[in-house]
């Protein structure tokens, strides 16, 4: 009975982790994908006897395509003292929303946020929102014990590097110092069960071996200007390993770091270590790479793991010297070429994938056109188109003036233009990419266009792009619906409207007959085998009512009927 008594007069704090939902796995929104940053918060205050005997912990992760009425509603359920926000470029609008309506409910709730987006515009971010107590810049662990064991005192705020916050008067005070987390004492969150696998729920796990980045490039936060890497203790990275992968309700692993290569024989050992806890459960694994430190024993390595969609992701982000001169990356044209070379001669069947950025300062929209087509010449599994944002912190955001950056003024910042890429560019590129989409989404398209270079090399990639979308715009034009507006809402919903549109059967069947009809122009039909049952495909489709991929089984095996459909995830 004590013991219940003092629980109910522990103080509750809840951690908000805001996610885009339906990404890893692609389509599966019911897949929970928790913010690392509040499993850490909530296991480091938990290893802490006087704070666990202080108060109580719970995380709440919520898709953010929940209206944030119903955000404020499960939050409003827990009853918080403290609420505490993790805030990314992603979910700034949900966190802003539902913390009016929580502040409704709640009016003597104290109120924290953290995050990268928040990280870097402190005294802008708790002038935009009023109702914000605390904002913790940068790594928040042991800053989080200092505010829990001084219960956010005011008097007591001033002597905590790096925090921002309101004085008794409700004034903006900002502390100096710089903080720097020793990765020893903070628990890692699955291991020491501050996260629940076994809620009854699927989950996406994000795990972090080091912080930091070797590299500084313009437009991340990644890396900070000492270019270290600080790393957790190796024993507690691998027993981690091992609770994840041997979980069940695990469907998907994404590693956090900037590169796990960075640390060669680290990463290694942690490869072994998911192969061995995987054994008969090969779960999805994301991994950032960097071509610039890619070699032999590492593809080798990387053969041994699932990788989500059977893929090595690179990012390319652009070939254009200038920008990348501006970017501060080395990783041009010419090194991939030699590496992407090298990964073939190991893996002959590797899967790359390439991200590309446009709006990047020293591109535009030609530049851009031809970093596609050196990127196609690459013969890869997927191409990645990401418009800029211009994210605080970044060597950009302390440039914007210098380049000419024009904006989107609300989170995430998405770039409108910039002194080398005219507004005008960025629409044109803007379309393009929503016709890349097409061609991406639909392998056996994707790749014939890939490839008919090599069968005719009076045609280049970019211009074979050119010529199939004026061939299938003659039939169908979802990309003239989407209007031109620089914020990352409208950019999503542009590409969903494009695909959603185009992944139909009636209108796939008319994307492989524009691929036939390209092929036959560019006497290049030895390609087509693909091409023609993908017709058949979508024709039957088209005409037949309840029928089944099984029904082509006959005909053709699972796997040329799964290469052959789009792989659009309708949302």
């Amino acid at each position: 009975m004590n013991e219940k008594v003092i629980e109910l007069e522990k103080k509750k704090v809840v951690l908000v982790g805001l996610y885009l939902p339906g990404i890893y796995p692609p389509g599966k929104d019911e897949v929970v994908s928790g913010l690392l940053s509040n499993a850490f918060l909530k296991a480091t205050a938990e290893a802490d006897p006087e704070i666990k005997s202080r108060y109580s912990f719970d995380i709440i992760d919520i898709p953010t395509t929940i209206e944030a009425c119903e955000i404020a509603e499960k939050i409003c359920n827990l009853k918080p003292d403290i609420l505490a926000y993790s805030v990314y470029m992603w979910n700034y609008t949900q966190m802003a929303e539902s913390l009016v309506l929580v502040k409704d409910t709640f009016p003597e709730i104290k109120v924290l946020l953290g995050g990268p987006l928040v990280t870097y515009t402190p005294e802008d971010m708790l002038q935009k929102n009023p109702l914000v107590d605390v904002i913790v810049c940068g790594s928040g662990e042991s800053r989080f014990k200092q505010l829990l064991k001084n219960n956010l005192d005011v008097e007591m705020l001033e002597s905590i590097p790096r925090i921002a916050y309101r004085d008794e008067n409700r004034q903006i005070c900002l502390t100096e110092g710089d903080v720097q987390e020793d990765l020893n004492n903070i628990p890692l969150p699955y291991h020491n069960k501050a996260v629940d696998l076994n809620d009854g729920r699927k989950h996406t796990v994000i795990v972090e071996t080091y912080r930091g980045c070797v590299f500084e490039c313009g437009y991340c936060i990644w890396g900070e200007p000492d270019k270290s890497l600080y790393k957790f203790p190796i024993d507690g990275v691998l027993n981690e390993i091992d609770e994840i992968y041997n979980n069940p309700n695990v469907e998907a692993v994404i590693f956090a770091d900037a590169c796990l290569f960075y640390t060669r024989e680290r990463a290694k050992q942690i490869i072994d270590k998911i192969v061995a806890s995987s054994e008969g459960n090969r779960i999805p694994t994301v991994l950032t790479l960097d071509i610039l430190v890619i070699n032999e024993e590492m593809v080798q390595s990387l053969s041994k793991l699932n990788m989500i969609h059977g893929q090595l992701h690179f990012g390319m982000q652009t070939t254009n010297p200038k920008a990348l001169e501006l970017l501060k990356r080395k990783s041009g044209p010419d090194v991939f070429k030699k590496r992407i070379e090298q990964i073939r001669q190991v893996d002959p069947a590797a899967q790359i994938s390439f991200d590309l950025i446009y709006g990047l300062p020293g591109d535009n929209y030609e530049a851009f056109r031809e970093s596609v087509n050196f990127a196609m010449s690459m013969d890869p599994g997927k191409l990645y188109f990401s418009p800029l944002l211009l994210l605080p912190g970044t060597p950009f955001w302390d440039q914007k003036e210098e380049l000419g950056f024009d904006y989107d003024p609300l989170p995430p910042y998405m770039v409108r233009s910039n002194k080398h890429y005219s507004p005008e560019d960025m629409e044109k590129t803007f379309r393009l990419v929503l016709w890349l989409l097409t061609i991406m989404y639909v392998p056996a398209i994707r790749d014939a266009i890939v490839k008919i270079p090599s069968y005719n090399s009076a045609f280049r990639s970019i211009e074979l792009v050119d010529r199939y979308i004026e061939i299938l715009r003659e039939s169908i034009d979802p990309v003239s619906e989407c209007e031109c507006i620089f914020t990352i809402d409208n950019n999503n919903d542009s590409r969903r409207h494009v695909m959603n549109v185009i992944s139909r059967p009636e209108n796939i069947l008319l994307a492989y007959e524009a691929t036939q009809q390209l092929l036959s122009e560019c006497d290049a039909e030895i390609l087509s085998e693909d091409i023609k049952i993908g017709i058949d495909y979508y024709r039957t489709i088209c005409v037949r009512e309840n029928i089944g991929d099984s029904d082509f089984y006959d005909q053709y095996d699972r796997k040329k009927i799964d290469y052959i459909k789009t792989s659009w995830v309708t949302a």
